[in-house]
């Protein structure tokens, strides 16, 4: 059975008021209940009030900017969970944010869907909600789930399958996969919030690393190095398994092969 969410109290900060709008009406229509700050001031209010559970701050905003009102949340409450929300960030930024308390930093490349989950990520016990030996397959080809599932399936591997990065992410968000078989050659697809904004794989795997996603991963590409490429950079290899990388084409007996490896499933006829 999927857990249900729990609602949870966020206090958002961005001096950017379209961003802000649109980010606080995704978070509330996933049953969270959101205070919004457009200066660090009104953040400050708005936090001794409600004693939020988690607070989401832009980094960068005229006259009070993220890492003193970071500094100043901590000084009040020094449990309190902050993110910092950045469109660009460097190593001393990041430590002097984690200095002052911040649990990580959320890129304003991501889509609404991916900062959503990593949002999320805090609210829930990983734990309870893993789902020990179950695989998730992300994939946009109709061809290609045609030939892995029902293979999959017959030979007993728990599987759930996406379609793109934000049914995917959506799929995380309700259960954490032990494994995760991702096309690192999907079709980016528009997102409706951003008009002209694409989410594709590598922008998945930094919403994966973001949420501390603790499974493991198999990649495949029509070129190998491209997906180790992805995968690879400093902030993602910091977290995420990749076990295995399948250059395509890949036949069912091989994927198989590569879960088997990855995952101790029993294929024995019941």
């Amino acid at each position: 059975m999927v857990e249900e969410r729990r609602m949870a109290t966020i206090l958002l900060v961005d001096d950017e008021e379209i961003f802000l709008t649109l980010l606080e009406q995704m978070l509330s229509s996933h049953g969270h209940e959101v205070f919004t700050a457009c200066n660090g001031p009104e953040a400050l209010k708005l936090f001794r009030q409600h004693d939020p559970q988690i607070s989401i701050l832009d980094l960068h905003m005229p006259e009070m900017d993220g890492l003193e009102v970071l500094r100043q949340i901590h000084a009040i409450d020094p449990k309190a969970s902050v993110m910092i929300l950045t469109a660009w960030q460097t190593d001393e930024l990041e430590r002097q944010a984690r200095q002052y308390g911040a649990i990580d930093f959320i890129s304003k490349q991501l889509t609404y869907d991916s900062i959503v989950t990593v949002v999320e990520g805090l609210t829930k016990d990983p734990d309870k909600l893993f789902e020990p030996g179950s695989v998730l397959l992300i994939t946009d080809s109709d061809e290609t789930r045609d030939l892995f599932e029902p293979f999959l399936r017959e030979h007993k591997v728990s599987l759930r399958v996406a379609r793109d990065c934000p049914e995917a992410l959506g799929r995380v968000s309700e259960a954490l996969p032990q494994l995760i078989v991702l096309d690192m050659d999907l079709i980016a697809v528009e997102d409706p919030w951003r008009g002209t904004r694409k989410m594709a794989a590598p922008e998945l795997l930094e919403a994966l690393r973001q949420i501390r996603y603790s499974g493991r991963l198999i990649l495949m590409s029509n070129i190998v190095d491209h997906a180790m490429d992805a995968q690879a950079t400093p902030l993602q290899a910091s977290t995420l398994q990749a076990v295995d990388h399948l250059q395509k084409p890949v036949t069912p007996d091989r994927l198989l092969i590569a879960i088997q490896l990855a995952l101790p499933i029993d294929t024995t006829p019941q």
